[in-house]
């Protein structure tokens, strides 16, 4: 089980919990639950993801507020939840399995999921920097990784770090 705490500008906003558990026949199940809100978290969110033995998405559901989201994302795209940074790490077990080498970058499509249920879809350019260093280049904004090589994410630069 690994926890992060949620950051809004330097404080802390939140807690994410998650666990990633790989299953018998290969493929793994992560499920999540968040605390979405600021100044004071007021919204729950929770989830279950999978992925088959090639790192490919089989299902994605979430629920936040009485709504409920159940889809297969693209084989191809990534998925970001608000509030659930767990989810970069995927993403970076997933290039390294297509072959990503430090100093390479991808551009890749990404399915993101607001506190709000709302699907965006965007294209971001991933940049493995080096050892456990990512960087996420999407539209308007830059994102900074830490991350384990067995996906664990320590910290997304201002806006979540492993307790």
């Amino acid at each position: 089980m690994d926890e992060h705490r949620l950051l809004d500008r330097g404080r802390t906003s939140g807690i994410a919990r998650s666990e990633h558990v790989k299953n018998p026949g290969g493929g793994a199940t992560i499920t999540f639950s968040t605390a979405l809100g600021h100044p004071r978290p007021d919204r729950v969110l929770t989830g279950i993801a999978e992925l088959d033995g090639d790192l490919r998405w089989t299902t994605v559901s979430a629920t936040c507020d009485g709504q409920v989201l159940n889809l297969t994302p693209a084989p191809q795209a990534e998925v970001e939840i608000a509030g659930v940074p767990c989810l970069y790490g995927i993403t970076t077990l997933r290039l390294r399995k297509a072959g990503i080498r430090p100093g390479e970058t991808r551009k890749v499509p990404v399915l993101r999921i607001g506190g709000d249920m709302q699907q965006t879809r965007v294209h971001a350019s991933v940049t493995w920097l080096g050892g456990q260093a990512w960087r996420i280049d999407a539209p308007a904004e830059r994102t900074w990784l830490q991350v384990r090589p067995d996906g664990a994410v320590r910290v997304v630069d201002g806006v979540a770090e492993l307790v």
